[in-house]
C-alpha cells in the first residue's frame, strides 16, 4: 500500500528595511511520513521571477560567495517548515540604474515601472530541491 502526501508551497515578501523586501518560504507536509531533506544553509536553491503590468523584469543577482553548510531538513506531516533565504530584493526603475548592488546579498529586480512597490508586481518562485519539493508558487506581497 502506498501513502500519498501533498507538500505545499507558501512564499511571502515582507519589509525588510530600507525598502527592500526578504523572502520567507512555508513548505507544509499533509498526510504521509516526514521527509528529510538535505540541503545547504543558508538556504539559495531557488529561482525567482519577475513581471509587472504584463512585461517580464530582470532579477539581477550579484555574484555570491558565501561559505554553505551542508544540513538536513526534516518535514514532518501536520508541521510547517520556515525557509528564510538570506537575499533581499529591491526594484530599480532602470536595468542601468540597478548598477552593481554593494551588498551580494541585495537582488534587483529591473526595470520596475516609476513608482511601482508591490501593486501591479508579481512574483513567482521556484524551489530547486528534489521531488515531490521542486515546487513553484507566486510570492504574496505586501499590501
Amino acid at each position: 500500500m502506498t501513502t500519498t502526501a501533498a507538500v505545499h508551497l507558501r512564499a511571502t515578501a515582507q519589509p525588510a528595511g530600507d525598502g527592500l523586501l526578504g523572502l520567507v518560504f512555508e513548505l507544509t507536509l499533509q498526510g504521509g511520513v516526514p521527509l528529510d531533506l538535505p540541503a545547504f544553509a543558508p538556504f539559495l536553491a531557488f529561482t525567482l521571477q519577475a513581471q509587472a503590468q504584463g512585461q517580464a523584469l530582470l532579477v539581477q543577482q550579484p555574484r555570491l560567495d558565501l561559505p554553505l553548510q551542508a544540513v538536513t531538513l526534516r518535514l514532518a506531516p501536520g508541521t510547517a517548515l520556515r525557509l528564510q533565504p538570506p537575499v533581499r530584493l529591491r526594484l530599480a526603475a532602470t536595468a542601468a540604474g540597478a548598477g552593481a548592488a554593494a551588498d551580494p546579498l541585495v537582488w534587483t529586480i529591473s526595470p520596475a515601472p516609476a513608482g511601482l512597490h508591490t501593486t501591479g508586481l508579481a512574483l513567482r518562485v521556484q524551489l530547486q530541491l528534489p521531488p515531490p519539493l521542486d515546487l513553484s508558487a507566486e510570492v504574496e506581497l505586501p499590501a
